[in-house]
């Protein structure tokens, strides 16, 4: 007796997944290792000003965040951290960042962290003329809730960092800031540790599954006979 070809379908789809289905879920439901990402602090910094340093070839210029200890060379988006500074005053900036800023640091020396900035000032109580500035600067609108969870718009804008540890002589700031920002440089470290929770769990599950698992596979050898019908 022939099977129609869509019946045959019908009745492949659902035993094709059962072989090793039962201990696959376990596996994905109890895993026996967790993954976490630790930090090693490597060096700690007060921020008190921004400057520019000329490349060699004195053409080009880049953004240095002059530290208390070091000086920190950006190699990307330092000039616009450095038109926000000088385009708006102390009261119409402020740091989202939970404090001390961290910068993450991978390999080669080289750094990688955000800044966001925002107008302390609701969107809705700004004249159209601020607006437009800061806009111009490239902030947008950004809910954000108080204390009584009452969401407000602000303009914000948040602007990725990359760059190395400068230790050069003292550099000399175009813009000293009136408050130092503490930072944070740290490594990431990924750590494995096993979940002995999970791993009793499936021993005493692990039998069952097997034991569905091993009932299912004759109906699949049975599924593919009718296959080739």
């Amino acid at each position: 007796m022939r099977f129609p070809n869509y019946l045959k379908t019908v009745c492949l789809i659902p035993v094709l997944v059962l072989p090793a289905c039962a201990s696959l879920s376990l596996e994905n439901k109890y895993p026996s290792y967790e993954y976490r990402t630790d930090y090693k602090i490597l060096q700690e910094d007060r921020i008190t000003g921004l400057g520019k340093i000329k490349a060699e070839d004195k053409q080009a210029s880049s953004t240095l965040l002059i530290g208390e200890n070091y000086n920190y060379l950006l190699s990307d988006g330092g000039d616009d951290v450095l038109k926000i500074m000088q385009n708006l005053p102390v009261q119409e900036r402020a740091i989202r960042n939970t404090l001390p800023l961290e910068l993450d640091v991978y390999n080669d020396n080289v750094f990688y962290g955000h800044i966001h900035f925002y107008h302390p000032v609701p969107m809705s109580q700004l004249s159209a003329a601020k607006k437009q500035q800061l806009r111009a600067l490239g902030f947008m609108e950004e809910p954000v809730s108080d204390q009584s969870d009452v969401k407000e718009i602000y303009l914000a804008r948040n602007i990725a960092i990359k760059g190395t540890v400068y230790q050069a002589k003292p550099q000399q700031a175009n813009l000293s800031l009136t408050s130092s920002v503490p930072i944070v440089l740290r490594e990431a470290r990924l750590k494995t540790q096993e979940n002995k929770a999970n791993v009793m769990k499936k021993r005493v599950l692990m039998p069952v599954a097997l034991a569905f698992d091993i009932v299912s596979l004759p109906i699949q050898w049975g599924a593919g006979k009718l296959a080739n019908k």
